[in-house]
C-alpha cells in the first residue's frame, strides 16, 4: 500500500512539473482570458506584483487589474476619460489620455487612482518612463512632449515637429518617439526627454508604435506595402555574434603579435650567444696580433730562460745576446 501511495506521488509530482514546462511563456500559442469588463483595452502595463490595464470606454471602470494575466477586477479610474497608454515607474502606476479635464491619473498600487493636470489639454497618446523620468507624447497641441520625474506635476516640451506623435519608448539612453503624420521625420530622439531631434523615418506610414529591446528599436504602423515595419540597430543575438567575431580576431591579432615578439627575442637571444662565444677567439687573436707585433718592432735578448725585448737596433742588455 505505501508502494502504490509514493508511486502516485511521484506520477502526480512528475506530471505537474511536465504541465509547468508545457504552459511556459512562449509568445506563439495564445489563451483567451475573460477580461473585468468588455471596454476598449487600449494598454496594458506590469510594475509592483501587478499588471494594470486601461480603456478609452466604460463607465467608472476604465481600469482592470491583475495579480497572474489571468484573472482579472475591474477598477474605479480617476474619470472616464479615453485612456490611451498606462506605464509603471519609481513606484508609480501612470496614465494618460487624449480627453477630460485632468489627462493624467496616478496610483500607487493600481487599484486607487488620483486625477493629475497635464502640461497642456493635448491628445496625449502615450507615456513611458525611464532614466528617472516620465515622458509622454500627444498628437495635437502646442508642446506635443510633456515630463514629469513623479509622475504627478508635469512640465510641456517642444516636439521636434509638430506631428501626430503616437507613441514614446526609450533604449540605449535615449527616448524614441514615432508618428503617424510628417514628410521624412516620423521619428524624433532625445537622450533626456527634453531636447529632441528629428529623424527620418524609413517611409511614411502611419507608425502607431514603438518599443526597445536588445540593441534594436522596432516600430510598427499601418500603411505602406510590405514595409510596415521599420527597425533601428541589431538585435542582440546578431550584435554579440559580432562582437565575438570581432574579439576572437583581437586575439588572434594579439597572439600572432606576441610570437613575433618571442621570436623576434629569441633571434636577438641567439645572435648574443653567438657573439658571446666569439669574443674569446677575438681575444686570443689579439693576443696573437700583439706578440708578432712586438716581434716585428722590437730585437729579442736572451739570458739562459730569460728573454726580454729592446728596441730595433739597440743593444740587449749586459748579459744578454741577440737571439738567433
Amino acid at each position: 500500500m505505501l508502494k502504490k501511495i509514493s508511486y502516485l506521488l511521484i506520477s502526480t509530482l512528475v506530471f505537474q512539473v511536465s504541465t509547468i514546462g508545457i504552459a511556459k511563456a512562449d509568445g506563439i500559442n495564445w489563451t483567451s482570458r475573460t477580461s473585468a469588463a468588455d471596454n476598449s483595452w487600449y494598454s496594458v502595463t506590469y510594475g509592483n506584483g501587478l499588471f494594470v490595464a486601461v480603456s478609452i470606454s466604460g463607465t467608472g471602470n476604465r481600469v482592470m487589474t491583475s495579480p497572474d494575466g489571468i484573472t482579472w477586477t475591474s477598477r474605479t479610474s480617476a474619470a472616464d476619460n479615453n485612456w490611451y497608454s498606462v506605464t509603471y515607474g519609481n513606484g508609480l502606476f501612470v496614465a494618460v489620455s487624449g480627453n477630460g479635464t485632468n489627462r493624467v491619473m496616478t496610483s500607487t498600487d493600481g487599484i486607487n487612482w488620483t486625477s493629475r493636470s497635464a502640461a497642456e489639454a493635448n491628445q496625449w497618446n502615450s507615456v513611458t518612463f525611464a532614466n528617472g523620468l516620465f515622458v509622454a507624447v500627444a498628437s495635437s497641441g502646442t508642446n506635443r512632449v510633456m515630463t514629469s520625474p513623479d509622475g504627478i506635476t508635469w512640465t510641456a516640451q517642444s516636439a521636434a515637429q509638430s506631428n501626430e506623435w503616437y507613441s514614446v519608448g526609450y533604449g540605449n539612453g535615449l527616448f524614441v518617439a514615432v508618428s503617424i503624420s510628417g514628410t521624412g521625420n516620423r521619428v524624433m530622439t532625445s537622450p533626456d526627454g527634453i531636447t529632441w531631434t528629428s529623424r527620418t523615418s524609413a517611409a511614411d506610414n502611419s507608425w502607431y508604435s514603438v518599443t526597445y529591446q536588445d540593441g534594436i528599436f522596432i516600430a510598427v504602423g499601418s500603411g505602406g506595402t510590405g514595409n510596415r515595419v521599420m527597425t533601428s540597430g541589431e538585435f542582440g543575438p546578431a550584435v554579440r555574434a559580432a562582437e565575438a567575431a570581432r574579439v576572437a580576431a583581437a586575439e588572434a591579432a594579439r597572439v600572432a603579435a606576441a610570437n613575433a615578439e618571442a621570436a623576434r627575442k629569441a633571434k636577438e637571444q641567439q645572435e648574443l650567444r653567438e657573439i658571446l662565444a666569439i669574443i674569446p677567439k677575438i681575444g686570443e687573436l689579439t693576443l696573437g696580433l700583439g706578440e708578432t707585433t712586438k716581434i716585428l718592432t722590437s730585437t729579442k735578448c736572451v739570458k739562459g730562460k730569460s728573454t726580454k725585448f729592446v728596441k730595433k737596433g739597440a743593444k740587449c742588455p749586459k748579459g744578454f745576446a741577440r737571439a738567433k
